[in-house]
């Protein structure tokens, strides 16, 4: 049996994650592409690293919170799932 706290967390990530794939597909890519939560940002060249710094400008205005310049890696960065997990990450902290 999931816990309502368990519950509250997987629905949180799911609007997290399409927070996140609306913005790259409609703001960063203009709308040509929609993309999915395991598509590699980085590696398939979907977004640069002006685009990046667009997304972490989003993600600290929308989530409220400060992203690090040492957690700006490609770990963190390179699908909206990795994203997700360490936003999930730095809002436990």
């Amino acid at each position: 049996m999931m816990e309502i706290g368990n519950d509250r967390l997987i629905k949180k990530s799911v609007d997290t994650k399409e927070i996140l794939t609306t913005y790259i597909s409609q703001e960063l890519l203009n709308g040509r592409l929609a993309i999915e939560v395991e598509d590699d940002l980085l590696g398939d060249d979907l977004v640069d690293s002006m685009g990046i710094m667009w997304l972490i400008a989003f993600i600290e205005e929308k989530f409220e919170i400060k992203v690090p310049l040492e957690d700006v890696t490609i770990n963190n960065f390179r699908t909206v799932q990795t994203i997700d997990a360490y936003l999930n990450k730095m809002q436990v902290k």
